[in-house]
């Protein structure tokens, strides 16, 4: 999902309520809660998952708190996009770049401490009860503390729960130590968001910064976002068809059809390796072998997940089935039939035939995913959504290891106490 997605589907969850009275219970929990997130540096893993209209979406994402005195400061690593928090008693700033490394930053300078009226003021709303307990806010996931009530379950966790017209909401903190592990939000709508919080490394705080100096400050988070032209990570993969060296149609929702017959989980991804095609020359040997090296990295991955994932991989235990294809992008005086039938003698399948297939303007297609790259690894999902685009100009086995964790961190996704039969039933 990209990170516009993702941000847009959280903004219609921050939920108005009324207050009511408070009991102890409530205020004990939400006050240790509080100083648990100060006690920092803690760092969580944040499994999100977002049904809408009976479309269901998982991200995941990493924020790190830390605080001292007045002094707060907060790291948020969404999939394309890092956010640096920084909050004193007499003031604040809000830093973001794209996950990246552009070279535009946004930068807000506040002459108050942060809030989350402050934060929401510069940036769409980030489903992260964490920071909501770092910050001196008197609401969580935008409950204000008034709404909740508490209850006690058995002395390993405790829940509060706040119910207004506008939904539902649910966090569970961990009764030792206040820390949060799950959250639920609900609207009359439909829509339903759920959170899980796994504890990880925080590292060492001096690191979360993002500067500023040498870069591009831009004056919207906004102007961070990519052209609308290219293709993020959770997009729609704009090609449907390739052309294979026959000359025939070929259909990416084909290639990444379930197998038949079916036989338990599946997660199904095709990665495309799309390279430019110069005239002959030391560019084009050099744009070959770069080729050859993604197809050998990715190729390499398709063996050992295979091979892995027979026992089943991820939450769901899955089978992993990856199709690794190279695709000639050609200038359309290029496309010649000599030309790419000698392309298509360069990579073979094991049944014989060519492996090869090719699209014609690169403008549209790898300039799309990664501008002005000479060959370019697209990984792609069975709901053919871009995954991730990875310039291949690296040492194959950094490639290699790229390709695999993108694909893994897909096949983790799903969080194992989210019902893949029934997303409605209430956390556990």
């Amino acid at each position: 999902m990209s990170v516009r997605v993702l941000l847009g589907a959280i903004a219609l969850m921050v939920l108005a309520s009324v207050g009511t009275a408070q009991d102890h219970a409530v205020l004990d929990a939400i006050a240790r809660a509080r100083a648990a997130a100060r006690e920092g540096p803690h760092a969580d893993r944040v499994t999100i998952m977002v049904r809408t209209n009976d479309v269901i979406r998982f991200d995941r994402f990493e924020v790190y708190t830390m605080g001292a005195g007045a002094r707060r400061g907060a790291r948020i690593d969404l999939p394309a996009l890092e956010v640096w928090l920084s909050s004193t008693s007499e003031h604040a700033s809000v830093t973001a770049r794209r996950a990246e490394g552009a070279g535009r930053v946004f930068h807000a300078a506040l002459d108050a401490p942060l809030h989350i009226a402050s934060l929401r003021g510069v940036m769409p709303p980030i489903p992260a009860p964490q920071l909501d307990l770092l910050l001196d806010d008197a609401q969580i996931l935008g409950v204000p503390d008034a709404q909740w009530h508490a209850e006690d379950h058995d002395g390993e966790e405790i829940v509060l729960r706040a119910s207004t017209s506008a939904g539902q909401t649910t966090l569970v903190l961990d009764a030792s130590s206040s820390r949060p592990l799950r959250a639920e939000v609900r609207e009359p709508t439909g829509l339903l968001m759920r959170l899980r919080f796994d504890p990880i490394e925080a590292g060492d705080p001096s690191a979360w910064a993002i500067g500023i100096d040498g870069k591009r400050v831009v004056s919207s988070i906004v102007d961070l976002h990519p052209s609308e032209a290219l293709v993020a990570p959770g997009d729609d993969f704009p090609i449907r068809t390739l052309q294979d060296a026959a000359m025939r149609p070929w259909s990416i929702a084909a290639a990444l059809a379930p197998s038949t017959p079916a036989r338990g989980p599946e997660e199904r991804y095709l990665i495309l390796i799309l390279h430019r095609v110069p005239t002959p020359g030391p560019k084009r040997t050099r744009v070959l072998d770069l080729a050859d090296d993604a197809i050998s990295a990715s190729s390499g991955v398709r063996q050992d997940l295979t091979r892995r994932s027979r026992g089943g991989l991820g939450p769901r235990g899955s089978g992993v089935r990856v199709l690794v294809r190279p695709v000639a992008c050609l200038k359309i005086p290029g496309a010649r039939r000599e030309r790419i039938a000698r392309l298509a003698r360069r990579w073979s399948l094991d049944t014989g035939g060519s492996a090869l297939l090719w699209i014609v303007s690169p403008e549209e297609t790898i300039d799309r995913l990664v501008p002005g790259g000479e060959v370019v690894v697209a990984i792609i999902d069975d709901q053919e959504r871009l995954v991730e685009a990875i310039d291949a100009d690296r040492p194959e086995a950094e490639l290699r290891q790229r390709i695999e964790h993108a694909i893994m961190r897909e096949v983790n996704l799903v969080p194992d106490d989210i019902p893949a039969g029934d997303p409605s039933a209430p956390p556990g």
